[in-house]
């Protein structure tokens, strides 16, 4: 694993994807819901660039099972790495169930299984990221996760 003081949507090499972190939460509208704090964040930058990027979003987690505006334990099934946009290639992260909740350390780390074998499956040079782990201390908490599973081909991206 790399990090970078550089901002994710920064432009990437061929063969490279982006990678934002979501939650499994869909909203009544068939939008699901980037984990997006403020509008400096990465989610809303990521709203602005790629239109419609939640409703894209929305569909995966419903095929994968996830209700539609419900949340709770009946709830805890799907919500697992996905390709969410072509060009540039855009990849989900899970991290949460929902959005209003803390990270979830252990959905990160079946996050970053998943991601390795998106990243080896489609043969990609490299994955962006940005310190996902809301809740959590990303030094303390997250970066051993990701070091665990990540080899120079994933690089996290601290920038703006």
């Amino acid at each position: 694993m790399q990090t970078v003081q550089a901002g994710l949507f920064a432009p990437k090499p061929r063969g490279s994807a982006i990678c934002l972190g979501t939650n499994g939460f869909i909203r009544n509208d068939g939008r699901g819901v980037l984990n997006s704090k403020d509008h400096d964040s990465y989610q809303f930058v990521a709203k602005t660039l790629f239109k419609g990027i939640e409703k894209t979003l929305g569909r995966e987690l419903a095929s994968q099972g996830r209700p539609i505006g419900r949340a709770g334990i009946d709830s805890l099934l799907g919500n697992h790495v996905a390709l969410l946009w072509q060009q540039p290639l855009v990849l989900s992260f899970p991290t949460k169930w929902e959005f209003w909740n803390d990270s979830d350390l252990q959905l990160i780390e079946r996050s970053c299984a998943e991601l390795v074998r998106v990243v080896e499956g489609l043969h990609l040079r490299a994955a962006y990221l940005h310190p996902v782990g809301d809740g959590h201390d990303w030094h303390r908490d997250v970066r051993p996760i990701f070091k665990r599973y990540f080899d120079d081909r994933f690089i996290v991206c601290f920038g703006r």
